[in-house]
Order: structure tokens, then sequence, then C-alpha cells
């Protein structure tokens, strides 16, 4: 299990092993890849889709 600390400060998490990810998109502007998602060549976005836990 690899865990995947959420970036909303809540605490919670989610096992990346189970999840499934989606790498962003990017252009090539003749010297770097620039980000689809950020427009910046330094900041990136993966989205993960996890199955939510069930509670009893």
């Amino acid at each position: 299990m690899t865990r995947q600390a959420l970036t909303d400060g809540s605490g919670a998490w989610f096992d990346r092993s189970a999840a499934e990810a989606f790498e962003e998109s990017t252009t090539w502007d003749g010297r770097n890849h620039i980000s689809d998602a950020t427009g910046s060549q330094w900041n990136h976005e993966r989205s993960a889709i996890a199955e939510a836990a069930k509670g009893g």
C-alpha cells in the first residue's frame, strides 16, 4: 500500500496502488514541456480516482 495525502489539509489519504491515475497533457513550446492544466513548466497536476472507503 502506498499512501498519498490529500492536499486539502484534512489529513485524509488514499491508497495510490489501488487508484487509477491520469497524467496531465503538456505542450512543447520549443524549449520546455508546458502543463496544459497549469500553464507552467514547473507546476503539474495528476488526477487519481480511488474507490471510497466503506464505513460500517
